[in-house]
C-alpha cells in the first residue's frame, strides 16, 4: 500500500527510536492498542501507522503498523511476544482442569467483556466487517471459544484425571488449521449426551451470529460435533 500520491503530501516516515519500538512491540496482539505517553503514540499516528479510536482516545495499530509490529518481532527475534495469548484472556475452551472463576462471576464478565470488545474493534479497524480477522484465524480454539463463551454458552470442565465435571462446550482442533471442532460433553452421569444435538444447535447460531459457520455432524456410536470455519 503506497503511503503517499500526487493528490495529497507524502507521509513521514515514523522515528522508530528505541521508545517508539518499545510500545509497538507491547502492543495488545488481538486489538492493537498502544500504551505509554501520547508523544510517543503520535509518532506512530501521524504516517498512519495508529489511529486514535472511542470515547477514551485510545490508540490502535492499523494495518500498517501491525505489519510493522510483525517485522520488529522477527527482527528482534521475540517468540515471546509473538506467541502471546491474545489480549491475555484465557477463553474457556471446556478443558480446563478445576475451572476456577464461575462464568457468571463479576470479575469474569468484566474480562470477557473486554476480550470481546477487543475482537470486534479489531474487525472493525482491519476492516473485515462481522466476519473473523485475520488473527482471530491463526488462533482459532481461543477465537471460537471465546464467541461461545461471550454468547452465554456454558463451558464443560475435568478434574486432574480428566473426568468431566462440568456440562459444556468443548472446543478443539480440527482436521485442519482452517477448522476446529466443538462438542458437548458433561460427566458420565449427566444429560449431556442426550442434549448435544439442542445444545450444538443453540451453540452453531451463536457461533453464526458472531461470523463462523457451524456444520453438525453425527458419527457413529451417537457422538455428535460442529465443525467450524470462518464464515467470511
Amino acid at each position: 500500500m503506497s503511503v503517499g500520491n500526487s493528490a495529497g503530501p507524502r507521509r513521514r516516515e515514523p522515528e522508530l527510536n528505541a521508545a517508539v519500538r518499545s510500545r509497538v512491540l507491547a502492543s495488545d496482539p488481538a486489538t492493537g492498542e498502544v500504551g505509554g505517553p501520547a508523544s510517543v503514540r503520535s509518532v506512530l499516528q501521524e504516517p498512519g501507522l495508529a489511529v486514535a479510536h472511542g470515547p477514551r482516545g485510545a490508540v490502535y495499530l492499523t494495518v500498517e503498523g501491525r505489519a510493522l509490529r510483525e517485522a520488529l518481532l522477527r527482527a528482534t527475534d521475540a517468540p515471546q511476544a509473538a506467541s502471546a495469548e491474545p489480549t491475555g484472556f484465557a477463553a474457556a475452551t471446556g478443558d480446563e482442569v478445576d475451572p476456577g472463576a464461575e462464568p457468571g462471576s463479576p470479575a469474569r464478565r468484566g474480562e470477557l467483556a473486554t476480550a470481546w470488545a477487543g475482537v470486534l474493534e479489531t474487525r472493525r479497524i482491519t476492516g473485515s466487517g462481522r466476519f473473523p480477522a485475520a488473527w482471530e484465524r491463526t488462533r482459532m480454539v481461543w477465537s471460537v471459544a471465546l464467541a461461545l463463551e461471550a454468547g452465554g454458552a456454558p463451558a464443560s470442565g475435568t478434574d486432574a484425571n480428566g473426568r468431566r465435571t462440568q456440562v459444556g462446550y468443548r472446543v478443539f482442533e480440527g482436521p485442519t488449521a482452517a477448522t476446529v471442532r466443538v462438542q458437548w460433553r458433561g460427566p458420565a452421569s449427566s444429560r449431556a449426551r442426550l442434549e448435544a444435538e439442542e445444545q450444538l444447535d443453540r451453540c452453531a447460531r451463536l457461533l453464526a451470529a458472531c461470523g463462523w459457520e457451524a456444520a453438525a455432524y453425527l458419527v457413529t456410536g451417537g457422538h455428535r460435533y460442529l465443525e467450524v470455519r470462518p464464515a467470511g
